[in-house]
């Protein structure tokens, strides 16, 4: 169920009093006759992986900082999306959490706005239907939501809310039992997590460990959701690997933030070449 050690112990109480902060700027109902009159299209993430041309979908992420890394790339955001979608990535991450990642709602809309046809995952730390909200208002097609550190009761009732919203949803797992819980809820794409978000080590080969199960446990008759690699990509070989073990996309961030050839990197972790 619900674990914050490490890291998400760490961060939980600022994601706390930063939506209380927000919440008290811009109430929530103000919020969801916000998101009531969004005009930006909803672009549908699954559709476009299931319908991919290369052996694997790339969502290419804008990723400005990290805990772990520091200060990753002050490149233009605008032109970094630009590279994405010329290399043939099928979706854009953007990292909003501002404390750790440097990130905000507010970059997402520009690029959102800039690029209207290309689906946008808001990636944060979303404990509470506020935030649900306001990823639809600002423009996210899909949010994310770690199933580490939410209890099955706000895990289902933060998914029906996304769902309900028009919000595809990735949920995310380190764990078999996260899996589990994600199945149980009826998520159609889960995001495995090559980093552990309690010390911030990656281990690649979860990855494979944990889709392997996965398709073991659902079984050839029944439904199989999406099945997405996160963190830790560096080269073609890890994705081959993953891809493999039953993985359709890699989520990628620092590797294409700090690469000098964003395009072609895309179409190599693509498969393409």
């Amino acid at each position: 169920m619900k674990n914050l050690n490490g890291f998400l112990g760490k961060i939980y109480p600022i994601i706390q009093e930063r939506v209380q902060k927000e919440e008290a700027a811009v109430p929530l109902e103000d919020l969801k006759r916000l998101a009531a009159v969004r005009t930006l299209l909803l672009v549908d993430i699954k559709e476009r992986i299931v319908r991919r041309q290369s052996p694997v979908a790339v969502i290419g992420e804008i990723k400005h900082a990290s805990p772990n890394a520091g200060m990753i790339s002050g490149r233009d955001h605008l032109a970094q999306v630009q590279a994405y979608v010329d290399g043939g990535a099928v979706a854009i991450s953007v990292l909003t959490e501002p404390n750790y990642f440097n990130g905000s709602l507010e970059e997402l809309k520009q690029l959102k706005e800039s690029f209207p046809s290309m689906p946008f995952l808001r990636k944060d730390f979303i404990i509470s239907e506020y935030q649900v909200y306001e990823s639809k208002a600002a423009g996210a097609d899909l949010v994310l939501l770690i199933t580490r550190w939410l209890e099955d009761d706000e895990l289902k009732r933060l998914f029906q809310l996304s769902r309900a919203l028009g919000l595809q949803v990735l949920v995310e797992v380190e764990q078999e039992e996260d899996f589990e819980r994600a199945m149980k809820i009826g998520a159609e794409i889960i995001g495995i997590n090559a980093r552990s978000l309690v010390d911030l080590t990656v281990d690649v080969d979860r990855v494979v460990r944990l889709a392997r199960t996965a398709t073991r446990a659902v079984g050839a008759k029944d439904f199989l959701p999406l099945l997405i690699g996160e963190s830790g990509v560096v080269s073609a070989e890890i994705v081959r690997k993953w891809h493999h073990a039953g993985v359709r996309a890699v989520l990628v961030g620092e590797a294409l933030m700090k690469s000098g050839d964003p395009v072609n990197m895309v179409r190599a972790l693509s498969l393409a070449e």
